[in-house]
């Protein structure tokens, strides 16, 4: 009964699909960004520091890196959101 189980088991597991991984990781913080929000196409928003002006807002994808944002006439800015557009 024992080698039948293990047969079977063995069939199962060799028709598995093989496991793909479509992602890697990155840790952000380590550029300085502090990220606040992300879509389902893996942009991140969020802040850097310039100093001695403050924070700026950024966007980031893996394909493009990073995008300055600017600012709307002031020294700083933040990016709190973002959506699938």
């Amino acid at each position: 009964m024992m080698s039948r189980l293990v047969w079977i088991s063995l069939l199962f597991i060799g028709t598995l699909a093989p496991v793909r991984a479509d992602f890697f990781v990155v840790d952000l913080r380590d550029f300085g960004f502090q990220p606040t929000a992300v879509n389902s196409s893996r942009q991140f928003v969020g802040s850097r520091e310039f100093p001695p002006d403050g924070f700026r807002a950024f966007t980031w994808q893996g394909s493009a890196g990073f995008t300055n944002l600017g600012t709307l006439g002031g020294a700083s800015s933040s990016a709190t959101a973002i959506n699938e557009a």
